[in-house]
């Protein structure tokens, strides 16, 4: 089949998406068709296109987004300065990205196209610096004093303590806010698509901007409650897991959707994380029970046993531990190459655990209570003792924490709690000061359950119980 074939063939079953719920393969009656006039249509095309272009080239146009420059969100009377027309001396690399559509490359439309769904990329931006190769000689400096900041950190340097520059953005769901209580945000890591799954059964596919957040796709999974979505690494499917004995994929290349039976003795999936490596998957069981599957097969490798009920789980960055924290204060540590429990702790002044997260550097692990108290740990110093101590306690939450998610470069840990409304904290973690100005004193957030980063920190999103998704804009970070 042809390029245009096929490419017509998407078109039309997006458009076919949105007027209809695409239920379990089939569709229903739609609630109400509008008709598009030449101009909407242009820009709907255009829209789903530029994301998913057509089945054969979906990965090499959200490769192609990957480092797109975000805008700062600064005053308005900075972006009002007299600009100088300047002529590029230069061969930008990312001139070799662009998509060639029916045999010639299309510059100028590709760059209106972006500059209308996100912001203007580095490649449009005449006005926009070019980078300077020059030593890291400060920052070795820097991430050597203090001992845990990546390298990734924005070229703005290293976020600072006290206040943070950010900005309230329309909701990443504003189109729909249909999902029910939202038990999954996130976001692609290679395209400005955010994803929303509630346990209504519903999921919902958003082009990123904080202005439109237009509502590319949905699925919908009838009297299947949604309690946790995970995207693969690669952001080629989507899987998705609820109470009951099965679990369904999504395959975001070519639209196949697959509904597959649990092994036998899972008996649901509402808990689960993807590794790192993307070899596993591992399943909340019952009574303790951790199940690890094969990611590619589906198939039961083996089942950990811990003394309690595990709440939450969090894979090493190697992919060699799996951190299991338990509705009592006790975090066990399961060795997968050698298919054994390396190590028991106490998480200090924990009666109940709720959650865990591993920091993207592997140096810190933060923990959550029911009491509230967040801890942070350094994750080499936990294998020396049974009871070890955190660096720092957080008590600025008197309530359950539900979830708490570190940054890309670790810089960052927000954390929230469902039972008080605007329970929502972003800690510094250098300095072990939380943010004073965040959230805004005037945001009415809500009951929120989760929270999480975009890829590079340019946006966070809240998930709340309210079928809202409010989303922030930080500035410090410049990309996606």
């Amino acid at each position: 089949m042809s390029d245009s074939s096929d490419t017509e063939d998407l078109s039309t079953f997006i458009r076919h998406c949105e007027e209809t719920d695409e239920i379990n393969g089939s569709s229903v009656i739609p609630k109400k068709k509008r008709k598009f006039n030449e101009q909407e249509q242009e820009n709907e095309n255009e829209l789903n296109e530029f994301l998913f272009g057509n089945k054969n080239n979906l990965l090499k146009n959200l490769e192609s987004q990957k480092n797109f420059f975000l805008d700062t969100g600064g005053d308005e009377d900075e972006k009002k300065t007299s600009s100088v027309i300047q002529e590029s001396v230069w061969h930008d690399e990312d001139d070799d990205e662009f998509v060639e559509i029916k045999g010639k490359l299309v510059k100028e439309k590709q760059k209106r196209k972006l500059e209308r769904i996100g912001n203007t990329p580095s490649w449009a931006d005449l006005n926009k610096k070019r980078d300077v190769d020059a030593s890291d000689s400060d920052e070795d400096v820097i991430s050597k004093t203090i001992g845990f900041l990546d390298k990734k950190s924005s070229k703005k340097g290293f976020i600072q303590k006290g206040e943070i520059t950010f900005k309230r953005l329309k909701n990443l769901n504003r189109v729909t806010e249909n999902e029910g209580v939202i038990s999954s945000v996130l976001f692609h890591p290679r395209s400005f698509v955010g994803i929303v799954a509630g346990r209504q059964g519903l999921v919902s596919l958003f082009a990123v901007d904080g202005k439109e957040n237009k509502k590319i796709h949905n699925l919908c999974y009838e009297k299947y409650f949604i309690h946790s979505c995970k995207l693969t690494n690669d952001g080629n499917e989507l899987i998705i897991g609820g109470q009951l004995k099965d679990f369904h994929t999504y395959d975001l290349m070519s639209g196949n959707k697959q509904r597959i039976k649990l092994p036998r003795g899972v008996n649901h999936m509402k808990c689960f994380e993807l590794s790192p490596c993307g070899k596993y998957i591992a399943i909340v069981g019952d009574f303790g029970e951790v199940h690890l599957l094969h990611a590619v097969t589906k198939e039961l490798l083996f089942t950990f046993k811990q003394e309690f009920q595990s709440t939450s789980m969090s894979f090493s960055n190697n992919s060699y531990e799996l951190y299991s924290h338990s509705d009592d204060n006790e975090i066990t540590i399961f060795d997968i190459r050698t298919q054994r429990v390396k190590h028991r702790f106490v998480d200090e002044g924990c009666v109940n655990g709720t959650v865990l997260k591993l920091s993207s550097n592997g140096k810190f692990l933060a923990t959550g209570s029911r009491q509230g108290f967040v801890n942070i740990y350094n994750s080499e110093n936990i294998f020396s003792s049974k009871y070890p101590q955190p660096l720092k306690v957080l008590s600025n939450l008197n309530t359950e924490i539900s979830d708490l998610k570190f940054n890309h470069t670790s810089e960052l840990l927000a954390f929230c709690s469902t039972d008080e409304t605007n329970a929502l904290k972003l800690l510094h973690v250098e300095s072990g000061s939380v943010y004073s100005n965040f959230p805004s004193h005037l945001d009415n957030i809500g009951k929120t359950n989760l929270v999480t980063f975009s890829p590079e920190s340019g946006f966070l999103a809240v998930g709340t119980i309210s079928s809202k998704v409010p989303l922030y804009r930080l500035n410090h970070y410049n990309n996606y």
